[in-house]
């Protein structure tokens, strides 16, 4: 435990160091700090603006221009994409409905035609047995009068 704490201790000490010339060498140079580069195109632009600009004052309102039009451009961006995909996701639910409308024609169909087919069969057998028929008509209004009754 306390080499734990002396290793971080002396590592603390080394970021402070480190800090210290770093700091150094920026106010001696006058240049940026090594960990602290931006990408390649931005430092390009980032030197030519330094270079346009030597207030430190215009140099800052100069970047937070530049943060605005970034910020503008992310947000046409953000709005293409969103618009894209939002163009995608219509066209999908385009063609799920038209799928659905299908399979609903096709199960309604199917439902009518089993629909005439009973009612066909369930014609023909009361024309072929009508005294049956009538007698089962019968015994299902009576039982059903008890069930109902109770």
């Amino acid at each position: 435990m306390q080499k734990r704490r002396r290793i971080q201790t002396l590592s603390l000490k080394t970021i402070k160091q480190l800090d210290e010339q770093r700091k150094k060498h920026l106010q001696k140079e006058g240049a940026r700090l090594p960990g602290l580069r931006p990408k390649c195109s931005q430092r390009s632009r980032l030197l030519v603006f330094m270079d346009e600009h030597q207030n430190p004052q215009e140099a800052t309102k100069g970047g937070q221009d530049h943060l605005r039009a970034a910020a503008g451009d992310l947000k046409e961006a953000a709005r293409a994409k969103v618009e894209n995909t939002r163009q995608a996701v219509e066209q999908k639910a385009d063609e799920l409905r038209g799928a659905a409308q299908g399979k609903a024609q096709e199960l309604r169909g199917a439902a009518e035609s089993a629909w005439s087919d009973a009612r066909s069969k369930g014609e023909a057998y009361v024309r072929d047995n009508p005294t049956k028929a009538v007698l089962i008509a019968l015994g299902l209004g009576l039982l059903l009068g008890l069930l109902l009754r109770k």
